[in-house]
């Protein structure tokens, strides 16, 4: 008989590899969550490139744009992991948050609420990714249907 741990592996693919190895599967998460954000942005740019949209719609868009690439990073490496989802989560987020932080300073952009409001978002989003990766049933879904009684 296997152990629970054996059998989370095996269903997990390569994903039982990546448990051993955090560090790189979150480095890996955290890039799958900068192309989702910077998918986002793309997209997002070229709307307000072609519709005639208010400039007030580019700081929730581009915090909505660092949702999804935290929670699909916190989502991806928490069930590559399959263990302590919540805390993967955050660190992912906050992770991206650190490398998109970085990139802003290069360009000589001000620290401010904005961005400690992203930097709130990109937790919390990560976080509940994590939660939601980790719960996650691998495979088909274990709960079956239950049949309807043929009368007689």
């Amino acid at each position: 008989m296997q152990s629970k741990k054996n059998t989370r592996a095996a269903h997990m693919g390569s994903g039982g590899e990546q448990a051993r190895r955090p560090l790189l599967t979150i480095l890996k998460a955290v890039t799958l969550g900068l192309l989702v954000t910077m998918v986002l942005l793309l997209l997002f740019s070229f709307l307000f490139c072609r519709q005639d949209l208010p400039l007030t719609l580019l700081n929730p868009l581009a915090a909505f744009s660092l949702l999804m690439g935290a929670f699909a990073a916190g989502y991806w490496a928490s069930r590559s992991i399959g263990q302590c989802g919540m805390l993967t989560g955050a660190l992912c987020g906050a992770a991206l948050f650190l490398v998109l932080l970085i990139a802003s300073l290069q360009t000589k952009a001000q620290v401010d609420l904005t961005a400690l409001i992203k930097l709130a978002i990109s937790l919390l989003s990560g976080a509940i990714g994590g939660v939601t990766g980790v719960n996650r049933r691998h495979g088909s879904s274990k709960i079956k249907p239950r049949r309807k009684e043929v009368e007689k």
